[in-house]
């Protein structure tokens, strides 16, 4: 039995024996998780895209309400728009008017994504373009600020410019702003709105004739909205 006092022996009868004790052992389960199995993991709530409430209340009108809708029953639609435009630049040889509108569920009227500020502009020469600055300020905080072109990607901005009557040249420039930036818009007391070279400060009227395009969605009980 020489042969027992060699390393090598020795060593290859203690692999052996684990090896054959491991085929007689239950495998264990592994509950860590796989690299891929973490990759493919929803992401957290915070990056999910924030959505406005459904009932935001605002005061109530002061007067009629300078909004109006649109219902296309055959898509379930309900368009919302403003009964006359807003005039924000009036003066010889430039004209600026807003013209918002959004579109929600005619079944189940609620805050949209989105609401279309469409600017329509009258001048005698071409005054805006694709990367015209717009800032979008209400209680002396910018909602939006695209000083440096960054709002104006992919389907952010339409700009078009076409020749009227005696060489006038008319604008479009219609944007979509987040619905939860235009309801933080309107709940302030001082809009200010720049586009391109024009900035104006909207009036009190304006400011309410936007609300009641938000008027327009269902409002919670009186009682409730104070709470």
């Amino acid at each position: 039995m020489c042969w027992l006092s060699s390393p090598k022996v020795r060593l290859a009868i203690i692999v052996n024996g684990l090896y054959f004790i491991s085929l007689f052992t239950p495998t264990q389960r592994h509950d860590r998780p796989h690299l891929f199995a973490r990759m493919r993991e929803p992401l957290p709530e915070r990056a999910a895209p924030r959505r406005m409430p459904i009932f935001a209340p605002l005061p109530p009108p002061s007067g009629p309400s300078k909004a109006a809708t649109n219902v296309m029953k055959g898509f379930d639609q309900l368009d919302v728009y403003l009964t006359n435009d807003l005039t924000l630049v009036k003066r010889p040889g430039h004209r600026l008017l807003l013209s918002p509108t959004f579109t929600t569920r005619d079944s189940n009227p609620q805050a949209p994504d989105t609401v279309l500020l469409r600017f329509v502009s009258y001048s005698d020469e071409q005054t805006f373009s694709d990367t015209s600055p717009f800032i979008i300020s209400a209680d002396g905080v910018n909602k939006v600020d695209a000083t440096a072109g960054d709002w104006y990607s992919g389907s952010a901005v339409r700009h078009s410019v076409t020749e009227g009557d005696g060489g006038e040249v008319i604008e479009t420039v219609g944007i979509e702003l987040p619905y939860e930036i235009f309801f933080e818009t309107i709940s302030a007391r001082k809009v200010i709105i720049q586009l391109g070279h024009d900035r104006v400060e909207l009036t009190a009227e304006q400011i309410e004739a936007l609300r009641d395009m938000h008027r327009r969605l269902p409002q919670p009980p009186r009682d409730s909205a104070s709470h």
